[in-house]
């Protein structure tokens, strides 16, 4: 169906096995990076990334903004309380595309941002700018033009062995260059 829109990310655990971080891609267009909690063999609540599998993301109120209590993040004037969700997740619920930059902003859902020098690489930066242009993307294809908007997370396999084989292996990695976060251009370009 060419009405789709599939965003694809691609994810492994950090190195040091604190977080787990992803590269955001649309029609092979790398925009942004993401960044969760680890998967565990024994989920805990608020602390555990969502299981590998494709999603469809939709635009829904958040309770955390809608009550009042905070802002999920401000993407324009009137939508504090509104931001993409991912339906039907097993074992989960709740799990939404937001803003953050460290894993104690997840609370088990998907952060988006660009990835910084951190050596631990348990940060990303600009994640308000990035999560607003996906937003604006998810408002404007699943809610006002009803077409259906779904993400595939992938698990990367794990890596094993010494640094150094790390270290040859991150110099095999293509250079993708800098996350564009031209996201209505990718979803333009389908």
């Amino acid at each position: 169906m060419e009405d789709l829109i599939n965003i694809y990310v691609t994810r492994e655990i950090s190195k040091d096995g604190y977080t787990t971080l992803g590269k955001l891609f649309i029609n092979n267009k790398y925009l942004c990076d993401t960044l969760e909690d680890i998967p565990r063999a024994k989920k805990i609540m608020h602390q555990t990334a969502i299981p590998a599998g494709t999603y469809q993301i939709d635009w829904t109120q958040s309770p955390a903004g809608a009550n009042g209590k905070r802002k999920v993040w401000g993407l324009k004037p009137g939508w504090p309380s509104w931001s993409p969700i991912l339906i039907d997740v097993p074992g989960f619920s709740g799990i939404r595309i937001h803003s953050g930059n460290n894993k104690e902003h997840t609370s088990g859902c998907i952060l988006l941002g660009i990835r910084t020098g951190d050596k631990f690489k348990r940060f990303i930066g600009e994640s308000k700018r990035t999560t607003s242009l996906f937003a604006e993307m998810v408002y404007k294809y699943a809610y006002v033009k009803k077409r259906p908007v779904y993400i595939t997370l992938t698990d990367a396999k794990p890596r094993t062995g010494a640094s150094v084989l790390d270290a040859l292996r991150d110099a095999a990695e293509p250079d993708l260059g800098k996350p564009t976060l031209d996201f209505e251009g990718a979803v333009e370009g389908s």
